[in-house]
């Protein structure tokens, strides 16, 4: 009987320490699968792979642009980006550039006037609360050089300290690129006189 009962007790521990492993390893992976998970929208917007999912239409191509832009001009809120953070999100801004636009900004002459421009709006206490992109059915579409382009309003609403809100309407102009996606060639501020966005 004594052979038995330590039989018993061995294979009782050898399970229990079999289950502690499983457990352990199961929790381990857990926390190393929440950990490579993307928490804040920077994070997300950085983990994006827009090679692999490139935005299909120019509505969505501006969308990401004001999403990204977002990001990078409220980079104190919290939590703030780091300088790795705001030039990967810059990058990511870029990948949705036209060859011609890359070709006419250099990267750190880009990155340097953006840095600028954004501490410029950091030293006015001033934000981008919102943007608002004009409806598929509201974007004109053209030809160019004999190529199709839209052109799609993105309206970024900012509020410096102590002030009221104040509306920003920029338009793009988008090109589709030789693999159909498509590219920014440029955009401009323009009044937003008789624009609708609803």
């Amino acid at each position: 009987m004594k052979k038995s009962t330590q039989k018993i007790i061995y294979t009782v521990l050898i399970m229990a320490v079999l289950a502690a492993v499983i457990i352990y390893a199961y929790f381990a992976r857990a926390s190393k699968i929440e950990e490579k998970t993307p928490k804040t929208k920077a994070e997300k917007l950085i983990s994006r792979n827009l090679e692999g999912n490139y935005p299909g239409t120019p509505r969505e191509v501006v969308k990401l642009y004001g999403e990204i832009t977002k990001c990078l001009y409220n980079r104190k809120e919290k939590p703030k980006l780091t300088k790795e953070q705001f030039e990967a999100l810059f990058d990511q801004v870029r990948v949705l550039y036209s060859q011609e636009l890359l070709e006419k900004n250099e990267r750190k002459e880009q990155l340097d006037k953006l840095d600028a421009d954004v501490a410029a709006y950091e030293k006015e206490s001033k934000t981008i609360m919102s943007y608002t992109v004009q409806q598929s059915s509201q974007i004109e579409f053209g030809e160019l050089n004999g190529k199709e382009v839209a052109r799609v309003v993105i309206i970024f609403t900012t509020k410096a300290s102590g002030e009221q809100p104040m509306k920003t309407y920029e338009q793009f102009l988008l090109q589709a690129d030789e693999t159909d996606r498509w590219k920014i060639l440029g955009w401009e501020q323009i009044s937003g006189q008789g624009i609708d966005v609803e």
